[in-house]
């Protein structure tokens, strides 16, 4: 069977240098590396190996510098990395506050806050999300597990049975979610709360309104297993 896409894949053996949240800090990347004692090819002399803990982009002046970069040391088996909820942002189309770089800077007035940022060319975006879509969710051996935001056992169970790319696999998830007893149970609470404080402005949800908001946007936020870990947010 053709394993390329495994959300959950195994983590290579030996030392390992463990890098999260770079975003778009390209700089203080290769400052760190070289403090590591990684040459500029990504080798170090004592064979150690770098690992990326997702959220490599936005916010920072070059989200595209790092990404390459990140790319590069990946393919070229230097490196291992998982996605973050950056990335899967990304995948998903989701325009959020700072990945203005990707987007374009029109889409948010609020963009400003992060400052001047090297900007992607249109002909790089879909190469760019191809190699995040090759990205698993969660590496492993027997000594350390690497997740970007938080080893949940049942939504990694769900994710190792999964051998698709993460967009692809973030959606079929994301369907069933949606369909399930429980979800349509939630959004018709939810749906009753924001009705009633919408015909009642200035109105202070009830505690049962405020459980029902909250029990919604909580399945929302980790019902997705290929999300719940990423932490990202499902809209």
């Amino acid at each position: 069977m053709n394993t390329a896409h495994q959300l959950v894949r195994p983590l290579a053996l030996g030392p390992v240098d463990v890098i999260g949240d770079i975003h778009g800090e390209r700089e203080a990347l290769a400052n760190l590396l070289a403090k590591l004692g990684y040459d500029a090819e990504g080798h170090h002399a004592s064979s150690r190996c770098l690992v990326f803990v997702g959220d490599f982009c936005d916010r920072g002046p070059d989200s595209l510098g790092v990404m390459r970069l990140v790319e590069w040391l990946v393919e070229s088996g230097r490196a291992q990395a998982v996605a973050g909820n950056h990335e899967l942002n990304l995948l998903r189309g989701s325009q959020k506050h700072g990945n203005h770089w990707f987007y374009g800077a029109t889409h948010d007035p609020q963009e400003p806050v992060f400052g001047e940022c090297a900007a992607i060319s249109e002909e790089e975006r879909e190469p760019m999300l191809a190699f995040l879509r090759t990205l698993p969710v969660a590496l492993e051996n027997e000594h350390l597990r690497i997740v970007h935001a938080a080893w949940i056992d049942s939504s990694i169970e769900q994710c190792r049975r999964v051998n698709k790319p993460l967009d692809a696999a973030y959606n079929e998830f994301d369907a069933q979610k949606r369909a399930s007893p429980q979800f349509l149970s939630l959004k018709a609470a939810r749906d009753v709360a924001k009705a009633r404080l919408k015909s009642a402005p200035g109105a202070e949800a009830t505690p049962a309104e405020a459980e029902a908001l909250g029990r919604y946007d909580e399945y929302i936020q980790m019902g997705n297993p290929s999300a719940s870990s990423p932490r990202a947010s499902s809209g």
